[in-house]
């Protein structure tokens, strides 16, 4: 695999980018290995209801419509049912009758048959693992850089106007092997899971009701095929990172697809630690000590 990843391999920039709220007191920029496809999938957008919404929006398409009824069929108190019902009218999802809009249907249907039209795009395959980020773009933006003929690359952010340089250490994978394609199956659970991520604006690593998805829905599996026979390899820019305000002197790793903190990619970072003293040595430089110094002052 080291023959895939050179250092002029393309590297993608979706601007990483730390949630609302949060910053960054130092951090440093990586460059992350990953096998690209181009796919076809259902379109990626956030959900227009939220499980209890879309429950709701069920039993009022099947006629139930009474708050303690919602709430005996659903387990529900009946004032949190009535609350539901309030949100759907003044969305225009139901009638003030309780029965669906013709907007309250096409929601439903869009949410539960997933209705959402094919639209080509990108999956990206952790080089080591075979597992699929949970991640689906359309369009594809790739960073400017400045190669140095020995060492690794610098990005080039800011504005055109007023550019700035950042040294990023690029992580190469050295097994030659690569994993298996990714199927449908696979495909499917990653456009979910990043719609899941959409809706919370947190990391991908949420349980709800798409932990709980059929895999096995045959008329969203046969929308789902893989255009590439073979995988593009990319990096993905990222940084890690010390918290603002935490003294902890503990790392974190942001998600190279701009959604905040991605624990995954921190657990993949530290798993190649052992493999890449460079890697390694970015990450002590950042904290300003040894990470065995560190695990030992956190025991």
């Amino acid at each position: 695999m080291a023959a895939l990843f050179q250092l002029d391999t393309s590297v993608l920039y979706f601007g990483p980018r730390l949630a609302s709220g949060v910053g960054y007191s130092q951090r440093k920029f990586l460059l992350w290995p990953a096998l690209m496809y181009r796919v076809v999938a259902p379109e990626v957008r956030p959900r227009l209801v939220n499980i209890l919404q879309k429950a709701v929006l069920g039993m009022c398409r099947a006629g139930i419509t009474f708050p303690p009824r919602i709430g005996e069929k659903l387990k529900i108190h009946e004032d949190l049912a009535t609350l539901i019902l309030s949100e759907l009218l003044q969305r225009g999802l139901i009638k003030p009758d309780g029965m669906p809009t013709l907007a309250g249907n096409e929601v439903f249907e869009d949410e539960t048959l997933d209705m959402r039209p094919p639209v080509t795009g990108h999956v990206f395959q952790d080089p080591w693992s075979g597992d699929l980020w949970p991640r689906f773009v359309k369009r594809l933006d790739y960073a400017e850089l400045d190669r140095r003929e020995n060492g690794f690359p610098d990005l080039i952010l800011g504005t055109k106007g007023k550019p700035r340089r950042e040294r990023a250490f690029m992580c190469r994978p050295l097994d030659s092997s690569l994993p298996s394609a990714p199927d449908v199956r696979q495909i499917l659970r990653a456009t979910q899971r990043h719609k899941t991520a959409l809706r919370n604006s947190e990391s991908f690593e949420v349980a709800d009701e798409d932990e709980h998805l059929d895999l096995d829905s045959g008329p969203v599996l046969e929308r789902i095929s893989l255009v590439d026979d073979s995988p593009t390899p990319v990096f993905l820019s990222t940084f890690i990172y010390l918290a603002e305000n935490d003294h902890t002197g503990d790392w974190h790793v942001c998600d190279p697809f701009g959604l905040g903190e991605s624990p995954v990619l921190r657990r993949a970072v530290e798993r190649e630690l052992a493999f890449a003293p460079m890697l390694r040595e970015t990450v002590e430089s950042l904290i300003g000590a040894s990470l065995d110094a560190q695990v030992e002052k956190q025991r």
